[in-house]
């Protein structure tokens, strides 16, 4: 069963003890319902009601979650926030790759602002020259650099 979230709606001003978020849910490519949380510490609302038993079902066959606590069974709130909290990753990256250089070295994200505001791919070994690398996330494709981001960021 593959889980999305799309259209999603972050009032980042509203949250406090959660992100206050809307979304539409879709399994297997189908819309089957919308979640969202008020932002205030308390679980997400589904709807229809009968999507967060489904969403439970499916969490249920997921291996447990590992956090400082210790081990947690999977649930629909666990599964939508793991959702929630790549959509905000992803929408971090897209921002950062429009004004700055991601790179790395010695096995650390680094940036620089861009000079030019455009990083043409004829420019990119003038650019791994002076920054003293070989990778430049900018350049790669964008699953790709998301998931060299999220290794370095979270």
């Amino acid at each position: 069963m593959k889980i999305e979230i799309r259209n999603v709606k972050h009032a980042k001003f509203m949250s406090e003890e959660t992100d206050c978020f809307e979304a539409t849910v879709l399994i297997d490519g189908k819309v089957v319902g919308s979640v969202k949380n008020e932002g205030h510490g308390g679980n997400n609302f589904y709807y229809p009601r009968e999507l967060e038993s489904t969403l439970d079902d499916h969490a249920k066959t997921l291996p447990q979650c590992q956090t400082q606590y210790g081990p947690l069974d999977m649930s629909a709130d666990l599964v939508i926030g793991d959702l929630f909290s790549n959509w905000l990753l992803e929408k971090d990256l897209k921002k950062t790759l429009k004004s700055k250089i991601l790179f790395l070295r010695d096995g650390k994200l680094l940036q620089v602002k861009k000079i030019d505001g455009d990083l043409a791919i004829q420019h990119v070994e003038k650019y791994k020259n002076a920054l003293k690398t070989e990778t430049i996330l900018n350049v790669l494709p964008f699953d790709e650099a998301l998931k060299i981001f999220v290794e370095k960021v979270a």
